[in-house]
């Protein structure tokens, strides 16, 4: 401890030839043998070696310009999120990364949800639960009864008219930006169409009596489900005209941007049967249709696979139909 003294002194000059006496070295010994800033010292020792560690493997960090200066090391990897609090003993660091944990799951919030105020969501949506979405899931059948609301958080859900000899057309379809089964906020107790996950993801499912109860209740709930209904309403009266008077290369130019637009990635899972039943045609004509949009460079099509290449290509081959649609999607947002 002696010779840390005398060296932490010299970087200072020297006690005795900057005070010309040797008081200041006992005073020195003193301070730095204290168990509290031998306490320290072992933190920032430790400190130095974990940060060493951490970039040599080239963890990746979070960098959030709100958080105070000492606090933007934090790793997403758990190194230094949890011996951070072991060490500092900080609850305010801990209510960071409770709070950076929190905002990362945002990330995928239901649009509808997240548009609320959180009083509100703390009141009626306590006992929503998540809840996984298979590829052709059947959320409802027509003439079910409607005893659930599904916010969507990732996936697409179609909702089809079905016809007595059981063939479907698509009328309506949603993604992050709303929810099935919301005529049950009108009154309704049994669904009229058939809702069915065409892209797998999740949801949050709530009782419909429990939401309907938050619907008549909360001036807020109202005010944000009544815009979707009203936007879901329009895409349906849309759909219907596209389907009348536009071609089939136009139609399915408009549905793949549709889902593009709700999924945000490139690559969706679809079949060309698949296809066509969300379109209302044969089987034949989606084939032919998808075979000149790859041709053209727009998609590829691979084992079930869709990817988009070149959107912009795609929004010039779709019919006027997909602007409407896009301006309805993004007002909800």
């Amino acid at each position: 401890m002696w010779g840390l003294s005398v060296g932490a002194a010299s970087l200072i000059g020297g006690p005795q030839s900057l005070y010309g006496s040797g008081h200041f070295s006992l005073a020195f010994t003193y301070f730095f043998s204290r168990p509290k800033f031998l306490s320290i010292l072992g933190f920032l020792t430790r400190l130095s070696s974990r940060t060493q560690r951490a970039q040599t493997h080239n963890l990746k960090i979070i960098v959030n310009q709100s958080l105070p200066r000492h606090l933007l090391a934090i790793t997403a990897d758990d190194p230094s999120g949890r011996w951070w609090q072991r060490e500092a003993r900080a609850p305010a660091l801990r209510e960071w990364v409770r709070l950076m944990a929190s905002a990362t799951s945002r990330s995928t919030q239901n649009n509808l949800l997240a548009a609320l105020p959180p009083a509100e969501l703390e009141r009626y949506f306590s006992e929503i639960r998540p809840v996984s979405l298979a590829q052709r899931q059947v959320l409802y059948e027509p003439g079910a009864p409607l005893t659930h609301v599904y916010f969507i958080k990732e996936g697409v859900v179609s909702i089809l008219t079905k016809m007595a000899d059981a063939t479907t057309i698509e009328v309506g379809m949603i993604g992050i930006e709303g929810a099935v089964g919301t005529a049950a906020l009108l009154g309704g107790e049994a669904s009229s169409q058939q809702a069915l996950v065409q892209v797998s993801g999740s949801a949050l499912r709530m009782n419909a009596a429990e939401c309907k109860v938050a619907f008549d209740q909360s001036p807020a709930v109202r005010a944000v489900m009544m815009r979707f209904i009203e936007a879901l309403f329009d895409l349906s009266a849309q759909t219907a005209a596209c389907n009348r008077l536009h071609t089939i290369e136009q139609r399915c130019a408009r549905w793949l941007l549709m889902a593009h637009d709700r999924l945000q990635d490139d690559i969706m899972p679809m079949t060309h049967e698949f296809l066509a039943s969300m379109l209302g045609v044969r089987r034949a004509g989606v084939t032919e249709t998808a075979g000149e949009l790859q041709r053209s460079g727009l998609i590829r099509y691979h084992h079930g696979r869709l990817t988009i290449i070149d959107r912009k290509g795609l929004e010039a081959t779709a019919c006027e139909c997909y602007r409407i649609d896009h301006n309805l999607f993004m007002r909800l947002q």
